[in-house]
């Protein structure tokens, strides 16, 4: 059979465990089929696949040796069957480094695979990666095979011409048993990666296949060994043994539109750091408050094992910034700008150990930007996005930025591509329709909250957005009521008695008596918790009281209050100061343009 000179029989003696393959998909990717068509050959043409009868099903496993005799038996079948490819071996550094090379892999299988056999040219535009399988059976690894996935997708989505899609979408597939040309449909994806991974005895075993989505054609596949105990004493090997295996794979020309530096700055981690670290990504994942804090743990003790852990600093930044956006005040329970300055100084160490880590860029710009630095803002956004073409949070808050400087053509773009990148999750699509509302276009945000609810009807930012499109519209007890769903999704005592004891007031009056009982609010909680003085200032504007609202924007302005260039540019409340001439003078102290 042609091409038979790539298999290599396993060595004798080798461990039983590396002679074993242990699922279909195993097999699968050994030999480089999907699932389906390796069970049609075991039916057919009597591919070797035991069975441990110890369920009504059994477990599947075959041996290495065992299909290569019987691959052997088959030469005169080249034409219907290609060549087995050799499995590579090799042990790697750090669970960065191994995705790392997964991904140039990929790559140069995406590529290659054009050209090669009976395979027609494809165009691939866009990409998925799904979870990994967690093959150890023991659910407390699922944080490192989580970890496993998501670093996957990190270093895809830098390639510059191809859709990779987000995590979030990619996850609402753990488990699932749709068939791959249904979730590529879904997903509106090309060609789709797929693999497992196993933890086991200090050593981790990841395999993984790129399958062409439309016919479920298997085009790629490779394993991955390496043990951890070896990491730091074999980090030059390890180094060489990557850009040798990059300049093997990556095979793009300029007209591509593909990046070439798939791997940056590639160097040792310390172990235990590294699993600090991954430990950390799986619950800052998890997005509450408890949840971000615990991350906030293990990405501290990563760096203090590790000082010089880019991807750590720049995991913590995103952590203190998200902690911000959650609950208004530091891990110490101090003022916003605290943590803002945890956050600040842990992205600038990020991008001093890799200038090219684009989550540390898009944390820094939103630091920027709630320092009131706008084009230093803007300078890192539009980084993270060069950098990172296909990160859906960078897109996401760049549009944020966008919209509350009120450039809401721009801002649409960038939430356009974000809903493309992450179609199946709320948080893109609750940001399109954030612009909508801010640009006061009210049925195209009515329908865009919507829209997101149908993906997620417990998106609380989209109830409480839709609320204030109902507002907006002047149908009160309809804003109420999305108001009192968002109130209760997040858990909020105080919101939820604000809206009931507005449930009398729905008639003409209701805007008066809204902002007075939202005054006499928050007037009381400044008393006992921090309060930002904007949305005092916001309080008397809805009231008309022009010159008490001056007073606490003065005061937000002395207190540098994040929210103030937050809102001062795209809010309704403010609209009757616009005219003022103190209100031009504070768009200019605070950098906004008039």
């Amino acid at each position: 059979m042609s091409g038979n000179a790539g298999i290599q029989p396993p060595r004798t003696g080798e461990a039983s465990t590396s002679n074993r393959l242990d699922s279909w998909k195993e097999i699968a990717a050994y030999i480089k089929r999907d699932v389906r068509t390796v069970q049609r050959w075991e039916k057919q043409e009597g591919l070797p696949v035991h069975r441990l009868q110890h369920d009504a099903q059994g477990t599947v496993f075959a041996y290495r040796s065992e299909i290569e005799a019987w691959w052997r038996s088959r030469q005169n079948d080249s034409d219907d069957h290609p060549p087995i490819r050799r499995l590579v071996r090799l042990k790697r550094s750090t669970g960065l480094i191994t995705a790392s090379l997964l991904c140039a892999a990929l790559l140069g299988g995406m590529l290659l695979s054009r050209g090669r056999g009976k395979t027609s040219p494809r165009s691939f535009r866009a990409l998925a990666i799904l979870p990994l399988q967690n093959l150890s059976g023991d659910p407390t690894k699922e944080y490192f095979v989580d970890a496993m996935t998501e670093e996957l997708i990190t270093e895809l989505s830098r390639l510059q011409g191809v859709r990779v899609i987000s995590r979030t979408s990619a996850m609402h597939y753990k488990g699932t048993n749709k068939k791959l040309p249904e979730i590529a449909r879904e997903l509106n994806v090309d060609a789709v990666v797929e693999g497992s991974a196993l933890l086991a005895d200090g050593r981790v075993r990841i395999t993984a296949q790129l399958i062409q989505a439309d016919d479920d054609q298997n085009l790629w596949a490779d394993s991955y060994d390496r043990e951890l105990k070896d990491v730091l004493s074999i980090q030059q090997d390890i180094a060489r043994a990557i850009a040798n295996e990059m300049k093997s794979r990556i095979l793009v020309l300029r007209n591509n539109r593909m990046s070439q530096s798939l791997v940056t700055n590639i160097r040792p981690v310390n172990p235990e750091a590294q699993d600090e670290y991954f430990k950390g990504s799986y619950h800052r994942n998890k997005g509450s408050v408890e949840e971000i804090r615990e991350a906030i743990g293990h990405f501290d003790r990563a760096v203090a094992k590790d000082p010089s852990y880019s991807a750590a600093y720049a995991g913590l930044a995103q952590a203190y910034s998200s902690l911000i956006e959650s609950s208004g005040i530091s891990a110490s329970g101090v003022l916003p700008g605290e943590t803002g300055t945890k956050a600040k100084a842990a992205a600038l160490r990020a991008i001093e150990l890799d200038e090219n880590l684009a989550d540390a860029h898009a944390s820094l710009g939103w630091v920027n930007e709630h320092e009131w630095d706008w084009s230093g803002a803007e300078v890192e956004y539009k980084r993270a996005t060069e950098l990172s073409p296909n990160d859906t949070t960078a897109h996401i808050d760049y549009a944020d930025f966008l919209g509350r400087q009120a450039r809401f053509g721009e801002a649409t773009r960038e939430a356009r591509i974000a809903g493309q990148l992450d179609p199946l999750t709320a948080a893109a699509s609750s940001k399109m329709g954030d612009i909508y509302l801010w640009a006061r276009q009210y049925d195209l945000a009515k329908q865009q909250y919507e829209k997101t609810l149908n993906l997620d009807p417990n998106f609380a930012d989209a109830h409480g957005g839709l609320g204030y499109v109902y507002f907006a519209k002047r149908m009160y007890s309809q804003a109420l009521d999305e108001w009192h769903r968002c109130a209760k999704l997040i858990g909020d005592k105080e919101g939820i008695a604000f809206v009931e004891r507005l449930q009398d007031h729905t008639s003409s009056d209701f805007e008066h008596s809204w902002a007075r009982e939202s005054l006499s609010t928050d007037l009381r909680m400044a008393k006992t918790m921090y309060l930002p003085p904007t949305n005092v200032a916001r309080d008397y504007a809805q009231l008309g009281d022009k010159d008490r609202a001056f007073e606490w924007l003065e005061r937000a302005y002395r207190e540098h209050d994040w929210e103030i260039g937050m809102i001062l540019k795209i809010d309704p409340a403010f609209d009757d100061l616009r005219s003022d001439p103190r209100f031009r003078d504070l768009l200019r102290r605070v950098g906004l343009p008039q």
